[in-house]
């Protein structure tokens, strides 16, 4: 097998060769189409530099965000909307934050441009055309349909086709290799963690979606395979999180279809919280029944109270433990180098070195980013969500007018899979293997409404 180094180097020269080589007519396509070939690279395929981990995703977006500059780059400034105003106060304050404890270098906002800007505009500059959608959207699914027979076979076996055949996966995230609930194995796929494979599955949704409405049946078709191919992938995960994502996205998807519907399920919501609150200790059990992990039953010390650790405890253990400990970081929290480790290096963990060790992973996004970027940065980064999920439904009704057919309903499907994912980010730590395609998910939307305003202004090419 080939060292991870070596196989990011391949991987990124086959997937630029094809792009340009698929798309040799369409340069247009090319930053959509080597994105979406870039996941078929595993992620553990990484080269490190000054502590951080820079994957073929990474590599393929600014490569090609660089060729973007000269082949259309009248359109990087183009119709700027609040989505991007939020991004670029998130990528400014993070240089704020790490100057103030790192002090000034250059490497600080290159670091914050590639872990937020990057993804984010690569996704938006993909989307400034009126046929972006339908032309990307084909490729898009395709590989959602690749990986997900790949995780099925991955998740009936037990063997991962990317860690056996390229190179092993690296051990900076524990990996479930048992069978759960003694049926399924769980499958990461070109990740490293089934919960972030169901995470970029239902972010590949809105793909799939959009090609569900075309007037081609040919096109329809591939639509619904890929939309299957998406479900069977979040299923082949066996994640509770990604699977209730998936659930939350389709009450959300009925919620902006019929207004009676929003009705209905409002209610169904309050009922279910009220039981869940009413029979809390007896849904808690039954959420972790069968779920089997080695730190499963040990006993953890929160504000000074013996506590039973399960997985799901652990989720609500980091409100207690982390949550006063974003307040305490106040504006600028503590900073990228104190939260790059778990257990965070940061003032008021647990004394006891086996309760900070248990509950040293940060299991929740938002905590997680609060941390970092104290809550000025978790502040923008809430609001960017927001935006995007206004907008989306703000245009989602009359973007097939301005734009190409399959734009309200990408703009429809990326409300539903953006609110559910945002939702599922409360019980897992904003990773890289993930979070680049949320803040591309981000992008397109942001793209998606820049696109909109240049129609109306008749200057968007096609």
């Amino acid at each position: 097998m080939l060292p991870a180094e070596f196989s990011l180097v391949i991987f990124s020269l086959l997937i630029l060769v094809a792009t340009v080589w698929f798309c040799r007519n369409q340069k247009q396509d090319w930053l959509g189409v080597g994105l979406a070939l870039s996941l078929l690279a595993p992620t553990w395929c990484v080269w490190t530099f000054e502590g951080t981990r820079i994957d073929t995703t990474a590599v393929i977006a600014v490569v090609l965000l660089i060729l973007y500059c000269f082949h259309s780059g009248a359109n990087i400034f183009s119709g700027l909307g609040l989505c991007d105003v939020a991004m670029v106060a998130l990528v400014v304050w993070q240089c704020v934050v790490d100057f103030r404890y790192e002090g000034v270098s250059w490497w600080v906002p290159a670091r914050a441009y590639g872990e937020w800007g990057v993804p984010y505009f690569a996704g938006r500059l993909a989307m400034i055309r009126r046929g972006a959608v339908p032309s990307l959207a084909p490729w898009f699914v395709g590989v959602t349909i690749t990986i997900t027979v790949l995780a099925v076979v991955e998740s009936i076996t037990g063997c991962n086709v990317w860690d056996t055949v390229i190179t092993p996966i690296d051990d900076s995230v524990t990996r479930p290799l048992g069978r759960r609930y003694d049926l399924l194995y769980r499958a990461t796929g070109p990740v490293r963690h089934p919960i972030f494979l169901g995470i970029v599955f239902g972010l590949l949704s809105p793909w799939a979606v959009s090609l569900c409405g075309r007037s081609s049946g040919s096109w329809r078709r591939w639509g619904w395979v890929g939309f299957a191919a998406v479900v069977i992938g979040v299923l082949s995960t066996v994640s509770r999180g990604p699977i209730l994502g998936l659930l939350i996205g389709s009450l959300a998807w009925m919620s902006v279809s019929s207004r009676k519907a929003c009705y209905a399920i409002a209610v169904l919501c309050i009922l279910v919280g009220a039981v869940v609150y009413a029979r809390w200790d007896s849904v808690m059990q039954t959420i972790d029944y069968g779920i089997e992990s080695s730190q499963r039953g040990k006993i953890v010390t929160v504000d000074g109270q013996a506590e039973v650790f399960t997985g799901t405890n652990n989720r609500l253990f980091v409100w207690r433990v982390y949550g006063p400990l974003v307040l305490q970081g106040g504006a600028f929290g503590y900073g990228s180098e104190a939260t790059s480790t778990f257990p965070p290096e940061i003032p008021g963990l647990p004394s006891d070195e086996k309760s900070r060790q248990r509950l040293g992973i940060v299991d929740n996004s938002f905590v997680l980013i609060g941390l970092r970027l104290g809550l000025v940065g978790l502040a923008i980064f809430i609001v960017l969500i927001l935006l995007a999920l206004w907008e989306s439904v703000r245009w989602m009704e009359t973007a097939d007018t301005l734009l190409a057919e399959g734009a309200s309903l990408y703009f429809k499907t990326a409300f539903c899979s953006i609110l559910s994912v945002s939702l599922v980010l409360v019980t897992v730590y904003f990773e890289w293997d993930f979070s680049f395609w949320f803040l591309f998910h981000l992008g397109t939307v942001g793209g998606l409404v820049s696109a909109r305003k240049l129609s109306l202004r008749g200057r968007l090419t096609e």
